[in-house]
């Protein structure tokens, strides 16, 4: 029995230790990174403040296609959150909240996370002005472990987990940012364009462009397997119809379609194939070089133009593409965009 007590003490004892050590463990840490873009501060500032825009540059944002997101209140304001729920263990459950923003200096947020752990870490941007009109932008954030879960930090570095993302992240958002600076104003043009028979498959995502991508690019696979079969001809480059462009529920539907000089009667369409006409009439036409991330601002210029002339939208807008991506650089590569107008 003496022996089995003191086997049972030195037990508790090894249980015991890990609990007394965290007791002197700092549970804070702290992450930062810091890049300079050519792009003046009042530019970055307004970009980095909306919590959308982080679909553009955000490592984690890129993590799961799949990830189910949404945005509550006024974007670019305190208050408002985004929230992500993920099967991926990696990705997991949480949101983001802005608590506080100085303007032209610095945002602040809360992120809560809910799975796979519950903990509650903060993050912000501070952006600073440069010589020769460019911006420091620091990207960091402060976090806590609390007791007993601060134990952990003996066997993990933060920063090695944490700062490779946030330096990614950083340099994503320098090349949109300076892709934007690059970018000559667009020029719209009013035309006439003529109806051609389609092959188009309805689509959703999320507005993530990775999503997109994705599933714009599974879907034109199938279209062209069936034009390859059937040895249909091609009438122009692939479109794609936009049919629903939702921020706040961060959804997009979309139709990735082919036009083609003909479609037989008798052509069995397989799988989510199906058959149509493109839009005849009255357009107004821009086209957009260069990242696909930057697609939004050439929209919000178009719908500008719309709005400041008077047209009134007559339909679903839609996207041509010019060029391959397999031959034609991202920098270079040519997307046509249209709005149906009366």
């Amino acid at each position: 029995m003496k022996i089995l007590k003191k086997v049972l003490i030195a037990l508790l004892v090894l249980i015991a230790i890990p609990f007394i050590l965290a007791l002197f463990i700092n549970g804070k840490y702290a992450v930062e990174r810091e890049v300079s873009i050519n792009q003046p501060k009042a530019v970055v500032f307004d970009y980095v403040k909306y919590l959308r825009n982080q679909d553009s540059f955000s490592v984690w944002a890129k993590k799961d296609p799949n990830m189910k997101k949404g945005i509550e209140g006024e974007d670019g304001t305190v208050g408002a959150f985004s929230s992500w729920d993920s099967e991926d263990e990696e990705v997991g459950k949480g949101e983001q909240e802005i608590i506080k923003i100085i303007e032209g200096e610095r945002i602040d947020f809360e992120l809560r996370f809910k799975k796979p752990f519950e903990a509650t870490d903060y993050a912000y941007f501070v952006v600073e002005s440069l010589p020769e009109n460019q911006t420091k932008v620091k990207w960091g954030f402060d976090g806590e472990m609390k007791y007993p879960m601060n134990l952990m930090l003996l066997f993990m570095d933060m920063e090695e987990m944490l700062a490779p993302s946030l330096q990614e992240g950083l340099d994503n958002l320098k090349i949109v940012l300076e892709d934007m600076k690059t970018k000559p104003a667009i020029e719209i043009t009013e035309e006439i364009v003529e109806s051609k028979p389609i092959l188009f498959i309805k689509e959703s995502s999320s507005i993530m462009p990775n999503e997109i991508s994705t599933k714009m690019g599974a879907a034109y696979g199938e279209l062209m397997a069936l034009i390859g079969i059937a040895k249909l001809e091609m009438a122009a480059a692939p479109i794609a119809i936009t049919t629903k462009y939702a921020m706040e529920e961060m959804i997009c539907e979309f139709n990735p379609a082919i036009p083609v000089v003909a479609i037989p009667e008798e052509l069995e369409l397989s799988g989510r194939i199906e058959k149509g006409e493109s839009y005849a009439g009255k357009v107004l036409k821009t086209v957009h070089t260069g990242n696909y991330m930057n697609l939004k601002a050439t929209y919000d210029a178009m719908l500008k133009y719309i709005e400041d002339k008077g047209y009134e939208i007559n339909g679903h807008s839609w996207e041509e593409y010019i060029d391959n991506p397999e031959e034609v650089a991202e920098e270079n590569r040519r997307t046509n965009i249209y709005f149906p107008v009366k």
